[in-house]
Order: structure tokens, then C-alpha cells, then sequence
């Protein structure tokens, strides 16, 4: 048996580039894909028609990811970087997991059973604001007058949808969930998304967080919540989404930042909401209305010149530039 198959997969001679594309595009497709699923999981083949609601979509995609990470990296690998990792960090996963694996996307899935993906898809790059904030607070970045400039006009595009284009309490259940995403990302963000912890980063983050999440959703609503998580077909769906959406989109975006600078990643990243929309569009024929596509403007506006003020990092930092890191959070 070669090292590569024992310690887990090498780096290919794959341009970063093309780590960061895919990313951008399988994150983008998340949100509308994820709608998609639990909308039509009745139409596809002989599974139950509730078997894939959002609950089991998140605790089953979850586990499933955890376990392709280990599949992928080999069990050695993973559990010595989890005896590798320091109390200190131990501190900083629970807490990312917490908010950005559990608190987060059950907020975000709250949202998509009373509002569309493409609001949700917009109202989520308000978590731009928080990244930045975070990035001043607690890591001594600095923005310039054209980056906070962005950053109001993405507020303006979130609060246009939350007022005039329906969203109501889903916009705020959204705009927290951003919050938290950033907050969970400021506390992983230091050293457990480095390549030595990454696989106990990938294999923690989504079984805690699906095992934590499974406890809450059984205390708030009991045993018979989860009654169809082992119908058939489910778990098979799952691997194949939590392996083509949640995990590759996990490893392509480490694989880009830990190589690229800031700035190729932040002009990038800024597609990702442009591919969120189409992909709304295709599964599920969704059309901005009006008000939405004043929010639709103010938000890409912000994006853009926010994209121009941010002090980007160099290359092979791993830490992108404020206002340009996503959580990759479970089956979001």
C-alpha cells in the first residue's frame, strides 16, 4: 500500500483556480439545490414523499460528509490529526460547529419553508458585513472608506427585501444565521482550517454537528420527527449530495485559499451569489420581482466595490481577505 492511500489523498497538480471555480460554483448551487431536493424528494424513485425534509437532509447529508471524509483521507489520518489538535482548538471547533453547522443552517432551512432561494441566496451575503467586522475585530484587518461603502449598499439590498419585497421574519431568521456563520468562521478561522487539522476540522464539524443537531430537533419536537430518516433511497441520495455539494465544495475552497491571495478569492467569491441565482432559476423557475431586483442590484453593487476596497492577504496565506470567507457549513 502506497503512503498516498494510507495518510489520504495528495495534492494533485490541479491549478487553484480550478479548486476555487468549482467552489464557487457548487456553493452557489447549494441554497437552490437544497430547495430543490426537500420540494421534489417525493418525485424521485421510491422514496417517501417527507423522507427528505430539510431536518434529515441536514442530520443524514451531515454524517454522511463525515464519513466521506473519512473515506477520502483514511481513518488514520483523520484521528491523528484529532489527537493532534490542542485544547485551545477544540474551543474554537465546538464553537464553529455550533454556530455554523447547527444554529445556522437550521435558521437557513427555517427560512427556505416560507421564502424562495433566491432571497435567502441574497439575504445571506449580508454575513459580507459581519466577515468584515470580524476580520477588524478580531484579526486587526483594516477596510477602506470604498469597502465599508460596499458594505452599506449590501445592508440596503438586505433591508430593501426585508421590507418591501416580503421576506419579513425570514430575512431576520437569515440575517442571524449569516451572524452566526461569521462568528463561527472568526473562531476556526486562526489555524484549524490548515492543512495538517483539516481532516479532523471536516470529520468533527459534520458529525457534531449533526449529532447535536439530531438532539435538539428530538427534544423540540421527539422521537417521531425523524421516522423517516432510514426510508430507502435516502441515505443513498445523501452521500451523493453531501460528496458533490458539502464535502468536494469543502475541499476545493481550502485547497484555493490556501494557495491563491485574497484578492483573486474575494473577485471570485463574488460570483457565487450570480450562480445561486441561475441555479434558482433552473431548478426551480425562479424570477426576481421587482423590489427584488433593486436588492438584487444594491447587493451586487456592494459586492463589487466592496471587492475593491478590501486589504487583501498575500498569497499562501490561509486566511482570506475580509468579507470573502464562506462557512462551509453541513448540507447547506
Amino acid at each position: 500500500m502506497t503512503a498516498a492511500s494510507e495518510d489520504g489523498p495528495r495534492k494533485r497538480a490541479v491549478p487553484a483556480v480550478v479548486w476555487l471555480a468549482i467552489a464557487v460554483t457548487l456553493f452557489g448551487a447549494g441554497t437552490p439545490v437544497l430547495k430543490a431536493l426537500v420540494d421534489r424528494g417525493g418525485h424521485l424513485g421510491s422514496m417517501l414523499a417527507d423522507a427528505i425534509s430539510y431536518c434529515n437532509v441536514l442530520f443524514v447529508g451531515n454524517i454522511c460528509s463525515a464519513a466521506l471524509v473519512v473515506a477520502i483521507y483514511r481513518p488514520r489520518r483523520v484521528f491523528g490529526a484529532l489527537r493532534s489538535l490542542s485544547p485551545g482548538q477544540w474551543t474554537a471547533l465546538l464553537i464553529n460547529t455550533l454556530l455554523s453547522c447547527v444554529f445556522a443552517p437550521a435558521l437557513i432551512i427555517t427560512a427556505l419553508e416560507s421564502t424562495t432561494a433566491t432571497a435567502v441566496v441574497l439575504l445571506l451575503q449580508t454575513d459580507a458585513i459581519f466577515l468584515a467586522v470580524s476580520g477588524v475585530l478580531f484579526f486587526g484587518e483594516r477596510l477602506s472608506a470604498r469597502a465599508w461603502t460596499g458594505l452599506i449598499l449590501i445592508g440596503a439590498g438586505a433591508t430593501v427585501l426585508a421590507v418591501f419585497a416580503g421576506a419579513g421574519l425570514a430575512a431576520a431568521g437569515v440575517i442571524a444565521a449569516a451572524a452566526l456563520r461569521s462568528l463561527g468562521n472568526a473562531a476556526a478561522r486562526a489555524d484549524l482550517a490548515r492543512d495538517e487539522t483539516l481532516p479532523a476540522f471536516l470529520f468533527v464539524r459534520n458529525l457534531l454537528g449533526a449529532v447535536i443537531f439530531f438532539g435538539i430537533a428530538m427534544w423540540l419536537f421527539g422521537p417521531h420527527h425523524f421516522m423517516d430518516t432510514f426510508s430507502p433511497g435516502l441515505w443513498e441520495l445523501m452521500i451523493v449530495y453531501a460528496g458533490a455539494i458539502v464535502l468536494l465544495g469543502q475541499l476545493s475552497w481550502y485547497r484555493a485559499v490556501s494557495t491563491l491571495p485574497g484578492g483573486t478569492v474575494s473577485a471570485a467569491w463574488t460570483l457565487a451569489p450570480v450562480v445561486s441565482l441561475v441555479v434558482a432559476y433552473l431548478l426551480l423557475g425562479e424570477v426576481p420581482g421587482g423590489p427584488q431586483w433593486v436588492s438584487v442590484g444594491l447587493v451586487f453593487a456592494g459586492l463589487a466595490v466592496m471587492k475593491l476596497g478590501v486589504r487583501h492577504t498575500e498569497k499562501g496565506d490561509t486566511r482570506p481577505a475580509a468579507g470573502t470567507e464562506r462557512t462551509l457549513a453541513g448540507s447547506e
